[in-house]
């Protein structure tokens, strides 16, 4: 639980999806927290098939991966987040997903 008034932020800004423990919890602090047509940009690692890993992205660092990145917008537009733009970085491995929220 972040120590956070509800729609409190215009912006929320990500680039550690892979180290979140609680996808889901995670989300919905993020919904809570940023205003009604706010804006959340998560810098989301590619998946696992777009890096073309045999085997799991979880190491002692990360808690967390997704076969290909569309999986993982695809799961946080679940919480009433509308994705506006998704840019595939071709020089390295991250994608930047743009949501508002409704």
């Amino acid at each position: 639980y972040l120590k956070c008034n509800n729609d409190a932020f215009d912006l929320v800004y990500c680039n550690t999806l892979d180290h979140v423990y609680d996808m889901s919890l995670f989300l919905k602090e993020v919904y809570r927290i940023v205003k009604t047509q706010g804006i959340i940009i998560f810098d989301i690692s590619k998946g696992k098939l777009e890096r073309k890993l045999e085997e799991s992205m979880v190491g002692p660092f990360e808690t967390y991966e997704w076969i290909h990145s569309m999986d993982l917008i695809e799961y946080i537009m679940q919480f009433n987040l509308t994705l506006l733009k998704n840019f595939d970085k071709k020089l390295n491995e991250n994608v930047t997903a743009i949501f508002i929220k409704n």
